[in-house]
């Protein structure tokens, strides 16, 4: 992935799998930033909405990591993996559309 970078520093794609390396190497704030890179060079990129919500829910980052879920749904509302995440953290879909007009999210 990091030869892809290498030639194309803005591929999403790659920046998300490199992600999803560090995270399964316990390297969650590393995970965040490439999950964040992915969304900045891609914003309607759900899964990396996801990913990163997965690596802030890891490192304790509670309501960042319900923003990321609630980005990954509004991006694809049929992506039950963030669904279930925010499940999990007691978030219901008014707390959600709240949560993520606090936030900025459109």
């Amino acid at each position: 992935f990091e030869a892809v970078l290498s030639i194309d520093p803005d591929d999403a794609g790659a920046m998300d799998s490199l992600g999803l390396v560090h995270a399964s190497a316990g390297q969650y704030e590393r995970a965040a930033d490439f999950h964040r890179r992915a969304l900045l060079a891609e914003p309607h990129f759900p899964e990396a909405a996801y990913n990163l919500g997965l690596a802030y829910r890891a490192l304790g980052r509670r309501r960042e990591a319900v923003e990321a879920f609630a980005l990954a749904l509004q991006l694809a509302p049929g992506l039950l993996p963030a669904r279930e995440q925010l499940d999990q953290l007691g978030i219901d879909d008014a707390r959600i559309e709240v949560e993520a007009a606090d936030a900025g999210v459109e």
